[in-house]
């Protein structure tokens, strides 16, 4: 009996799964401790003054042509032409305007990628580190977070998945009833080999 019961114990191990180990990172601590992210910040602040400076400008123009048109076409005593054109260049600055904001929106997106985005990839480079050489099976973020604008919220999203974490979606479907029909995908199309030329014999001389 005894014999049985140290089989027992040695074979315990092998019966207990391995171990889950979750990880949780403070990223907003992790981006307000990287010099660069404020480097970015003031970055964004400058080019994001100098299209707002831009727009008011175009703004203090339009206001300037519309008080023009208060006292000349306003007034309802201004022949038509002068009135119309008047009208015409408001709703023409109108239009810059809105071009303008839409040109400097795309813009200032693009910088935005282009001064955040290797900070973004240098953080998620070192929390795949972690989680690899840690053996951790997911590591989440305490929150979601935005070190553009610093804008959080309380939802914590994974931000390392182990090798460990199965991928379980076709068992949810299979749970809920849903059935998925595989596409099979289309057979090679082959080309017949083209016929080889053949060269007829000279006549005999």
């Amino acid at each position: 009996m005894k014999k049985y019961f140290l089989l027992f114990l040695l074979l315990l191990p092998l019966a207990v799964p391995a171990q889950v180990k979750i990880g949780v990172v403070n990223v907003q601590e992790i981006y307000a401790l990287l010099p660069e992210v404020e480097v970015a910040k003031q970055r964004m602040k400058a080019t994001s003054g100098d299209y707002q400076d831009e727009l008011e400008s175009m703004r203090m123009d339009m206001q300037k042509k519309y008080a023009q048109y208060q006292a000349v076409g306003g007034t309802g005593q201004a022949p038509d032409e002068i009135r119309k054109r008047r009208i015409g260049e408001l709703q023409e600055i109108d239009v810059k305007i809105q071009r303008f904001m839409a040109t400097a929106e795309e813009a200032l997106s693009r910088v935005s990628d282009e001064l955040f985005n290797p900070i973004r990839k240098r953080v998620a480079d070192a929390i795949n580190r972690v989680g690899a050489e840690g053996g951790y099976s997911v590591i989440y973020g305490n929150m979601s977070f935005n070190p553009v604008t610093d804008e959080s919220s309380a939802v914590m999203q994974p931000l390392y998945l182990g090798p460990n974490v199965e991928d379980v979606t076709t068992l949810v479907k299979q749970a809920l009833g849903i059935i998925v029909i595989e596409e099979t995908p289309a057979p090679e199309a082959t080309v017949a080999p083209a016929p080889e030329a053949t060269v007829a014999p000279a006549p005999a001389e």
